[in-house]
C-alpha cells in the first residue's frame, strides 16, 4: 500500500488553521468591544488610562475584518465548516455593534467587574508570541492538546479577576504589617535609584517564593491546592495558568510581604511584575529552550520542566521562580541536558474541569 505524502497533509493543515484563526480573531475582537461598550464594569482603570485607543480601536477592526474574512474563506473550503460558522458570526455580530469604533452605551458603571480588557489583551499578545515559538522550537504537539479547555477557563478566571485578586492579594500584609509604615527606611529606599529598587524587589520576592513553593510541596494541606498546578500533562504557554484560586492568592499575599514592609517604589514593583508575568508563562512554554550559560542565572524552560515531571527519583527539584541559585545554595537544583519523558501526578488524576479542580483540594490526599 503506497504511503502518504507528508505534504498532502499540509493542505488540510492549512485549512483548520484558517477557520481556528477565525475563531480566535472573531472571539477576542468581539470581547474587546464589549470593552468599548462598557468601559466601566469591564476594563480596569489603572490600564485605561495609558491605552493608546486609536491603535487598540484600528487593531480590533482590522482583526474582525480579517476573522470574518478568514471564516468566510473556511466555509468556502467545507473544512471546519461549523467552526467557520462560528467565527463568522462573532465577527458579524461585533462588527454589527460597532466593531473597532464602537462608543460607550449610555452612562455605564464607572467601577470594574471584571477585567475583561486585560484577558483580552494578554491573551491576543501571548498567542501571537508563543504559538509560533512552539511550533518552530517545540516538541511536536498539537496548539488545542489535550486539557487545553479546562486551562484556557484558568486563564480566563484569573485574568477577569484580576482587580479582586490584586485587592486580596494585599490585605494580609496591610492587616498584620501596617506598622512598618512608621519605618523611616521605606522612604530611603523609595529614592534609591529604580535599577537598584528593580534588583532587591526581584532577589526578596524571589527568595521569599522559593521557600513558599518548597512549603507547598511539603505541606499536605497546601499541596492539595498546588497539585492543580502539577496536574499539567501537556506542558505549553497555557499550561502555567493552571492554578488554583487558594494557590495564587496565598502566593501574591506572601510576595506582597517584603515589598510592602521595605516600601519599594511603584516603578520598580511594575517592572518586576512584568518581568514575572511574562516569564512564568515562558518557563511553562512547548519549547526547547535551555538559556545556555545564561540558565544558570535565570530559570529556563528546561530548567522549570524537570520541576514538572512525573518521573520517579526526580520530583521535588528546581522550585526557584525566577533565579537557580536559590536551588543551588539549599540543595534543591537539578541540571540536566536533557528534557522530561512526561508530566502530571502519579496516582489519582485530576478532574478535568475548572470546577473540578476548585473543589478538589477539599477531598484529595497527597499522592
Amino acid at each position: 500500500m503506497r504511503k502518504d505524502n507528508p505534504r498532502s497533509r499540509w493542505p488540510h493543515r492549512l485549512k483548520c488553521a484558517v477557520s481556528a484563526i477565525a475563531l480566535w480573531l472573531g472571539l477576542l475582537g468581539l470581547l474587546a468591544v464589549f470593552c468599548f461598550l462598557f468601559p466601566g464594569p469591564l476594563s480596569t482603570p489603572e490600564m485605561r488610562v495609558h491605552y493608546p485607543m486609536e491603535f487598540l480601536r484600528g487593531l480590533t477592526q482590522g482583526g474582525l475584518l480579517v476573522g470574518l474574512a478568514l471564516g468566510l474563506t473556511g466555509l468556502f473550503f467545507a473544512t471546519q465548516r461549523l467552526r467557520s460558522a462560528i467565527a463568522v458570526l462573532l465577527a458579524g455580530a461585533a462588527l454589527a455593534l460597532g466593531g473597532g469604533y464602537a462608543q460607550p452605551w449610555g452612562d455605564t458603571l464607572d467601577a470594574p467587574v471584571i477585567g475583561l480588557d486585560f484577558l483580552v489583551l494578554d491573551l491576543f499578545a501571548l498567542c501571537l508570541l508563543f504559538v509560533p515559538l512552539e511550533r518552530a522550537l517545540g516538541k511536536p504537539q498539537p496548539v488545542l492538546r489535550r486539557g487545553w479547555r479546562v486551562d484556557l477557563v484558568h486563564f480566563g478566571v484569573c485574568h477577569a479577576l484580576v482587580g479582586l485578586i490584586a485587592a486580596a492579594s494585599v490585605v494580609p500584609a496591610h492587616v498584620l504589617f501596617s506598622w512598618a509604615l512608621d519605618f523611616e527606611f521605606r522612604q530611603q529606599i523609595a529614592a534609591w535609584n529604580p535599577v537598584v529598587q528593580f534588583v532587591l524587589v526581584v532577589l526578596v520576592v524571589d527568595f521569599t517564593c522559593y521557600w513558599l513553593h518548597r512549603a507547598f510541596h511539603a505541606v499536605p494541606f497546601l499541596w492539595r491546592f498546588h497539585a492543580v498546578h502539577h496536574s499539567i500533562e501537556h506542558m505549553d504557554w497555557l499550561a502555567g495558568s493552571r492554578q488554583h484560586l487558594g494557590d495564587i492568592l496565598v502566593t501574591r499575599a506572601a510576595g506582597f510581604v517584603p515589598v510592602f514592609v521595605l516600601g519599594f517604589a511603584d516603578v520598580a514593583v511594575y517592572a518586576y511584575i512584568l518581568l514575572i508575568s511574562f516569564h512564568a508563562v515562558f518557563i511553562h512554554a512547548n519549547a526547547r529552550v535551555g538559556l545556555g550559560w545564561f540558565g544558570r542565572v535565570l530559570t529556563s524552560p528546561r530548567y522549570h520542566h524537570w520541576h514538572h515531571t512525573d518521573q520517579a527519583g526526580l520530583l521535588d527539584k528546581n522550585f526557584a521562580v525566577l533565579l537557580p541559585v536559590w536551588d543551588v545554595l539549599f540543595g534543591t537544583a537539578l541540571w540536566r541536558k536533557d528534557w522530561p519523558e512526561s508530566y502530571g501526578l502519579s496516582g489519582d488524576g485530576m478532574p478535568e474541569s475548572w470546577l473540578g479542580q476548585l473543589i478538589a483540594p477539599l477531598r484529595r490526599q497527597r499522592q
